[in-house]
């Protein structure tokens, strides 16, 4: 049984490739991928046929397999526009963790940046962001500047903690040499 979803952002469409079998235009969900069972769970069914969705560049077309789909005890299936955003944001957040983790590990085994977004990009099906490394790249670098700011934010904090003990700790021994 087949369900309709937008999804905005191409480059998540493109990943779903990664996830998911792609066969006669739809893409086969099954409950073994975290995502699979996310999106199961956001299927809902009627007993009435759910309103046509519009069909439009950033519609996608999954396939509930027929053990999935029995779990399910009415006629018809569909997800509601409404969730089709947090599906996205779900999506995007998997996404994440899976590209975050592959150049942490890419990085840790010394390979050049560049090489470690090439990988990835070829081996998750982004095959619209190929030759877009800096694009990626520009993610990586956001995401370790942001982690820099924090630190040296804590450091800061750190030191003026520190610095006020230190402070606090010179003014009471010089009060004591005063008495």
């Amino acid at each position: 049984m087949k369900v309709y979803c937008n999804i905005e952002s191409l480059l998540l469409r493109d990943y779903l490739h990664y996830l998911f079998a792609y066969e006669d235009g739809a893409f086969s969900v099954f409950r073994d991928k975290e995502f699979g069972k996310y999106l199961c769970a956001m299927v809902h069914t009627s007993d009435t046929p759910p309103p046509k969705p519009t069909i439009t560049d950033s519609t996608v077309i999954f396939t509930i397999p027929p053990r999935v789909h029995d779990l399910f005890t009415k006629q018809f299936l569909y997800i509601r526009p409404g969730d089709y955003k947090r599906i996205e944001d779900r999506l995007k957040t998997d996404y994440n963790i899976d590209f975050d983790k592959y150049l942490y590990e890419g990085l840790k085994l010394g390979i050049q940046r560049k090489k470690v977004i090439e990988n990835f990009i070829i081996h998750r099906k982004l095959v619209n962001k190929i030759g877009d490394v800096e694009a990626l790249k520009k993610r990586g670098y956001r995401d370790d500047l942001k982690k820099l700011e924090k630190l040296t934010r804590q450091l800061i904090n750190r030191a003026d903690y520190q610095s006020r003990l230190i402070q606090k700790s010179i003014q009471e021994f010089e009060n004591t040499l005063a008495l």
